[in-house]
């Protein structure tokens, strides 16, 4: 008999994360692809620079990418004292028009934060 095994559950990222770089486009074709890069902060020294991130996708107050959301497990780099860089994959909306775009962290999809503490708000034009 081998060893019995305990399950184990993967834990959410719960250390804080706040983005304090991203290079995202204020324009994009309709259904474009694009890997966006960003750095963050995470105040936890174990952290392994594994996180799943995505984004959430608004025309005012509607979410348009609720359906079909492009989300994934990056991994980052070290890029600093606390500070951890990488890119993520983005698809801009199917159709036309302004859009609202926040990253989100964890199986939840919470909205990451900037420095002042509020979710990080891209203006994004599809044309």
């Amino acid at each position: 008999m081998g060893a019995a095994r305990v399950p184990t559950r993967r834990r959410p990222l719960t250390a804080p994360v706040t983005v304090v770089a991203v290079e995202f486009p204020s324009q994009m074709g309709r259904a474009w692809f694009a890997e966006i890069a960003f750095a963050v902060t995470v105040r936890d020294p174990a952290f392994s620079g594994k996180m799943r991130v995505g984004t959430r996708v608004s025309a005012g107050a509607q979410i348009v990418n609720a359906g079909d959301r492009v989300a994934g497990v990056v991994e980052l780099a070290p890029a600093g004292l606390g500070r951890w860089s990488g890119t993520f994959p983005f698809v801009s909306p199917f159709e036309p028009g302004e859009y609202d775009v926040e990253i989100t962290a964890g199986p939840a999809e919470t909205p990451l934060p900037g420095p002042d503490g509020n979710p990080v708000r891209l203006k994004l034009k599809v044309m």
